[in-house]
C-alpha cells in the first residue's frame, strides 16, 4: 500500500508538445542494450540516494502474507484508472466490466495477482485527481503518468528504479519489445542513470503528417496529387476558385488548419513546416541541438502561410477553431486539403464519406519545396509512462503484468489469445475482452507498419498474412471494401488506414526513401520544460498566429525567437545539450 509523504515539490506542470513527445531525462545511448546496465537498484532510497523510512524486512514479510492470505494466496497490487468513451460504453453494457474482464480474471488464474482499483474517473478527469494524490504524496502501486509527473514523482523519491528488476524480470519476448525500436521507448524512461518507469511503446513511425486530399474533387478538376510546393499552391487555389462541390456557390477553401497551429495531430501545420524543412522538436545546428521552432525556415513557412491566408485558401476564421470546429468543416464539405497524422484515418474523414459518399480523402506524401523530398520528424516511441511507487510491496509484479500484456495481446506472440483484444464488431457482445482494460499496456513499436505490409502483400497473394491475427483483421475489412465500397461503407476507415493506398502506405513511403529525421531529444522534461513551457508555448501560438493573419509583421520573427529564448528556451537548449551529451 502507498503511503503519504510530502513533495519537495508540489507544483506539477506538463511540459508541451513542442519540446518532447516523451519522457526520461538523462541518460543512456537510445541504441544501448538497457541489459547491459549495471546501475544499483534504489528501491529503498530517493532518487537523489537520500534514504526513506521503511518498515523493517520481518515487518514487510509480516504485511505480505497477512495481505496474501487476505486474497486467497494472491498478491495485491493497488492501481487507479482513466476512463476512455469506449470503457464507459462498456460499462453500460456489462457493469462489472472493470473487474470481471479477461485481464483481471487473467491477472489472478495465471500471475497469482490481485489488482484492487483504488478509483476510476473519466479521462478528462484523471490528471486532475492524479496531480491532487502526487501532491498529498499518496500513489497507488502502479498508474500512468506523464512525463512531467514522473519528474515530479522522480524528484521526490516516490518511484522506484526498475533496472535490476527489468533485467531479472522482464520476459525475453519482452525484451525483443524493445529492442524493436532500438531501446528507444526503455530509454525515455531514464533519469539520473535509473529506469524510472516502463514505456508505453506506442511506435515512433506513426506520429508523422500526411497530405490528405479530397481526391474526388481532385479528379473533378483534373488536378494529380501535388509533389512541390507550387503544384500544392496551385490544387488549393482551384479548390477556391473553381467550385469543386458544384453548388454554383463560393464556399469551399483550400488548406485547413486550425488554431492549435501545431502539436494535435489533425490540421496544424507540422507538415507545413516540414516541406520548408523546419521541425517542431530539435534540430542539429552547428554540432548542437537547437529548437526547431526558432529557425530561419519557420518564417518561410509562415510567409506561405500568410499568402494562403490573403489569398483565401485559408479560412479567414481558423484563428477561432479549433480542430473539432475544424473537422466538422470537413465533414460538412467546405475543404478540400489538410494535414493530420494516420488515425485521423477514423476520424473525421469516415464521417465525411458518410454524410456525402462521394467524399473520397485520400492520404499522400507531404510535397516538397521542389523536387527534393521533404524529411519528417519522429520523436519518441513511448506514448505514456507506467511507474511503480516507492512502497510497492512487490514490484516484480508490475513486470510480470508488463509481461503478460506481451503476452496476451500482441500478435506476435505464440501466446496471442483474441480474447484479450476485442475488435470493432465483438466490442458490444464481449467488452471484457477489451485491451483497454490490462493495468499496463505496451505495443510493438511497428505494428502498424506491420498490418500494413501483411495487408499489402495478402492483396498481392500471399495468403500466410492471414495467419497473423493483426493482419486478417484489417485484409478482411479491406478486400471487402475494395470488391464492393457501396455496400461496406463501414470499412472506409479501414481502406484509407492500412489499405494499399491508405495511410500507412505514405509512412512507409517515408521509411523506404529514408525521410525519417529523429528528434535530438526524446527524453523528458527538464527543469527549465517544467518552469517555463507553458509561457513559451503561448507565446509561439500567439506570434504565429498573428504573422499568418498580418496582425503582425512577418519581419518580427527574428525578434520572437529572440524572445523565445531570453523567456526560458536559452535554459532549455542548454539543458537539452547537457542532457543529449552536446
Amino acid at each position: 500500500m502507498a503511503k503519504k509523504r510530502t513533495l519537495k515539490l508540489l507544483s506539477i506542470v506538463c511540459a508541451a508538445v513542442f519540446f518532447t513527445g516523451a519522457c526520461g531525462s538523462g541518460g543512456g545511448d537510445a541504441s544501448s542494450d538497457p541489459s547491459g546496465s549495471q546501475q544499483e537498484s534504489k528501491t529503498e532510497g530517493t532518487a537523489s540516494g537520500q534514504a526513506e523510512e521503511t518498515p523493517s524486512e520481518e515487518a514487510s514479510e509480516s504485511a505480505s502474507n497477512d495481505q496474501a492470505a487476505d486474497n486467497g494466496g494472491l498478491i495485491t497490487i493497488t492501481t487507479v484508472v482513466s476512463l476512455s468513451d469506449a470503457m464507459q460504453q462498456y460499462i453500460g453494457v456489462k457493469d462489472d466490466v472493470q473487474t470481471n474482464n479477461s485481464w483481471y480474471n487473467g491477472y489472478e488464474k495465471d500471475l497469482g495477482i490481485h489488482v484492487e482499483n483504488l478509483w476510476s474517473v473519466p479521462g478528462s478527469q484523471y490528471q486532475d485527481k492524479l496531480n491532487a494524490q502526487i501532491s498529498a504524496g499518496d500513489i497507488p502501486d502502479v498508474c500512468s503518468v506523464s512525463s512531467a509527473q514522473l519528474k515530479t514523482l522522480v524528484d521526490n523519491g516516490m518511484v522506484m528504479d526498475l533496472n535490476d528488476l527489468f533485467e531479472q524480470y522482464a520476459s525475453d519476448f519482452t525484451k525483443e519489445m524493445m529492442k524493436a525500436d532500438e531501446y528507444t521507448a526503455l530509454n525515455q524512461c531514464r533519469m539520473n542513470g535509473g529506469l524510472y518507469a516502463l514505456p508505453n511503446v506506442s511506435g515512433n513511425h506513426d506520429a508523422v503528417p500526411l497530405m490528405w486530399i479530397r481526391r474526388d474533387w481532385m479528379e473533378k478538376l483534373n488536378k494529380t496529387a501535388p509533389t512541390t510546393l507550387a503544384e500544392l499552391e496551385d490544387l488549393a487555389q482551384a479548390f477556391v476558385t473553381q467550385d469543386p462541390d458544384g453548388n454554383g456557390e463560393n464556399d469551399t477553401y483550400g488548406i485547413a488548419f486550425s488554431s492549435d497551429i501545431y502539436g494535435n495531430g489533425l490540421c496544424d501545420m507540422t507538415g507545413i513546416f516540414e516541406m520548408f524543412g523546419a521541425h517542431t522538436g530539435w534540430v542539429e545546428k552547428d554540432g548542437k541541438a537547437a529548437f526547431g521552432l526558432i529557425q530561419p525556415e519557420v518564417k518561410e513557412a509562415l510567409t506561405a502561410a500568410n499568402r494562403w491566408y490573403q489569398s483565401g485558401i485559408l479560412d479567414k476564421e481558423f484563428i477561432a477553431k479549433d480542430s473539432s470546429k475544424v473537422a466538422e468543416d470537413i465533414v460538412a464539405g467546405k475543404v478540400g486539403i489538410t494535414f493530420g497524422q494516420h488515425w485521423t484515418a477514423f476520424w473525421p474523414f469516415p464521417d465525411a464519406k458518410n454524410l456525402n459518399p462521394e467524399a473520397d480523402w485520400i492520404p499522400y506524401p507531404i510535397p516538397g519545396l521542389d523536387s527534393d523530398l521533404p524529411q519528417v520528424m519522429v520523436g519518441g516511441s513511448a506514448g505514456g509512462f507506467y511507474v511503480v511507487s516507492i512502497d510497492c510491496e512487490h514490484p516484480e509484479a508490475i513486470i510480470q503484468l508488463y509481461n503478460y500484456y506481451y503476452q496476451k495481446d500482441c500478435a506476435l506472440s505464440p501466446d496471442y489469445d483474441s480474447t484479450y483484444h476485442t475488435t470493432s464488431s465483438t466490442a458490444m457482445e464481449h467488452p471484457e475482452w477489451a485491451f483497454d482494460w490490462a493495468v499496463v499496456k505496451s505495443f510493438y513499436p511497428q505494428q502498424n507498419l506491420y498490418i500494413y505490409r501483411g495487408v499489402k502483400a495478402y492483396l498481392d497473394g500471399d495468403q500466410t498474412q492471414l495467419e497473423n491475427s493483426w493482419v486478417s483483421d484489417n485484409a478482411g475489412q479491406v478486400e471487402s471494401y475494395i470488391n464492393d465500397p457501396e455496400n461496406n461503407p463501414s470499412y472506409y476507415a479501414s481502406y484509407i488506414w492500412s489499405g494499399p493506398e491508405g495511410a500507412f502506405s505514405v509512412v512507409d513511403s517515408y521509411e523506404q526513401n529514408n525521410q525519417r529525421l529523429l528528434n535530438l531529444y526524446t527524453l523528458g522534461s527538464t527543469e527549465g520544460m517544467a518552469s517555463y513551457s507553458v509561457i513559451l508555448d503561448q507565446l509561439i501560438q500567439e506570434n504565429f498566429t498573428k504573422m499568418i493573419t498580418g496582425d503582425v509583421s512577418l519581419d518580427t520573427f527574428d525578434d520572437f525567437a529572440a524572445q523565445w529564448t531570453s523567456l526560458g528556451g536559452e535554459q532549455i537548449t542548454q539543458e537539452v545539450n547537457q542532457a543529449i551529451g552536446r
